[in-house]
């Protein structure tokens, strides 16, 4: 479970958040689990522990059709676990995405 850290909301554009646990060093980046229980998705990338920001905004925009500026890392307790706010789509687009 992803401990509360200290996420800080920087734009007051409407959009939604999801908590994210990233695997790195996968095969593909590809969406590997969604939890409906505890709001987790869970997200394998290829990259390296340092690119794991870059490359999760990166798979994010492609996923969404977003832009780079509608996404933004709001907590990253550790390198793995991270939340994350699209901004600009509505928690049903984002969950009609991801399943």
């Amino acid at each position: 479970m992803i401990k509360q850290g200290k996420a800080k909301f920087s734009n007051p554009v409407g959009g939604a958040a999801i908590k994210v646990r990233v695997n790195t060093k996968a095969g593909k980046n590809r969406i590997k689990k969604v939890d409906t229980n505890s709001g987790l998705v869970t997200i394998d990338l290829v990259c390296e522990k340092d690119q794991i920001n870059s490359e999760l905004t990166s798979f994010l925009m492609q996923l969404l059709n977003s832009k780079k500026r509608e996404i933004e890392i709001l907590d990253s307790v550790t390198d793995a676990d991270k939340v994350v706010c699209i901004l600009g789509k509505s928690v049903e687009k984002i969950n009609d995405v991801l399943k």
